[in-house]
């Protein structure tokens, strides 16, 4: 079995070469059109997570061993990033893949990605992030607020994805959006999953007991991370943040929802801050992927480790130690 596994780790180290040297410097047509992919392996499976100009730098794929973890279907789903401001939900909400209006399967984005690299197999980009809705669209908060009369927010989304050192299931997410002004309140969709219709069984990780225990379909939210799983427990995903809260910072909340029309499921980590001040707000994020089996126990690891984290983290990008907590 030596010679199999050394033909499939070379192969690995060739596509993060070639996926590296591609990612250091693209014209805007290639940052459209390519993909920008992180390659791993988890329990002999290889993992592959891919992003792409045309949802301005969103995660639009998460495979291990074939099996699809993210729905893309559109602009609004995708494992991305989200921001509204003053309780006005969709009618004030930069998003990062895009807009409403970008539609069903679409290949460009109303979002405006401005950089974006893969070196040492870590993924960066930066975004101008769309407002979700159109100026004059209206919805159930009323009419759309645009700060601007274009598209795209003044809110811009930086990130930087890594597999998580000693951890082949776990990216580590580190994002910040930076505000153009001050706003009275700033609700954070740090990260949300939507998930294919298969992970139908939702679960809440208990960190006193170490438990997956059953969840109803809510919508809610609550103190604890939420995972989603298929039914037979094969394919799990939990997201969770190490941040805790802090004044004026409410959080983390770990929402999830099912939409059966849609054929999604949904899970995020939210964090609200009142009195949002201009400029960068930074938050970690880990997804935890395998079985069900394998995110309960590396949830438990995570757990453990948590206590061992310093409280500041570095921006995006610049690569200092792994594993420190954001703070704003």
């Amino acid at each position: 079995m030596a010679a199999p596994i050394a033909w499939k780790r070379a192969l690995l180290v060739a596509a993060i070469f070639v996926s590296a040297v591609g990612g250091v410097a693209r014209s805007n047509h290639d940052q459209r059109v390519q993909p920008l992919t992180l390659y791993g392996e988890f329990k002999g499976r290889t993992v592959m997570l891919t992003a792409t100009g045309r949802s301005a730098g969103a995660i639009e794929s998460l495979q291990w061993g074939g099996t699809e973890f993210i729905n893309a279907s559109d602009n609004g789903r995708h494992l991305q990033s989200a921001v509204s401001f003053d309780g006005l939900t969709e009618c004030d909400n930069p998003t990062e893949a895009g807009s409403s209006s970008d539609g069903w399967a679409p290949a460009n984005s109303s979002s405006r990605m401005q950089d974006s690299s893969i070196a040492g197999n870590v993924l960066r980009t930066r975004t101008q992030m769309a407002y979700w809705l159109r100026l004059g669209q209206r919805r159930a908060c009323g009419q759309a607020r645009n700060d601007l009369s274009t598209s795209l927010s003044s809110t811009y989304l930086a990130k930087t994805v890594r597999f998580l050192p000693g951890f082949n299931n776990v990216l580590e997410h580190r994002i910040e959006f930076d505000l153009a002004r001050p706003r009275a309140l700033a609700q954070f969709e740090v990260l949300t999953a939507y998930m294919p219709e298969q992970f139908d069984t939702f679960y809440r990780f208990d960190p006193a007991s170490g438990r997956m225990e059953p969840l109803s379909d809510g919508p809610g939210e609550q103190d604890l991370p939420v995972v989603l799983a298929t039914s037979d427990g094969e394919n799990a995903l939990g997201l969770f943040t190490p941040q805790k809260a802090e004044p004026g910072l409410k959080g983390p909340g770990y929402g999830r929802w099912r939409f059966a029309q849609a054929r999604v499921t949904k899970s995020n980590v939210v964090f609200r801050r009142e009195g949002a001040g201009a400029g960068p707000h930074r938050f970690l994020v880990y997804t935890v992927f395998g079985s069900l089996g394998d995110v309960r126990s590396t949830l438990v690891s995570l757990y453990g480790r948590r206590r061992t984290v310093a409280e500041r983290a570095p921006e995006p990008g610049r690569g200092d130690e792994p594993g420190t907590l954001a703070k704003n």
